[in-house]
């Protein structure tokens, strides 16, 4: 099991990059100073749609969460990043 980054020492507000999810159980890791910043976990399966995952996936702490979502593409936005933010968002397969 690999872990895959969606947000590495992100410390500026904006998108971080984008993962091709193979479908099935995973688990995200957040770690790192947030510094009164939020992020929160976006799904798209369409090109250029993406939808946020609501409060399962809006974090504001470090933290670990699983979840099961079919093949997708995966992404984590940062709002309201200060100058102490510096977060590291890891998404790992659980097959």
């Amino acid at each position: 099991m690999v872990d895959k980054p969606l947000l590495i020492d992100r410390g500026t507000s904006g998108a971080g990059s984008t993962l091709n999810w193979q479908g099935g159980s995973g688990v995200v890791t957040l770690s790192g100073e947030f510094g009164g910043a939020t992020v929160e976990m976006y799904v798209s399966f369409q090109p250029d749609i993406w939808v946020g995952t609501g409060a399962e996936g809006t974090f504001t702490t470090e933290s670990a969460r699983g979840f099961t979502l079919p093949p997708c593409q995966l992404r984590a936005e940062v709002t309201n990043a200060t100058g102490t933010t510096d977060i590291t968002m890891l998404a790992r397969s659980l097959a």
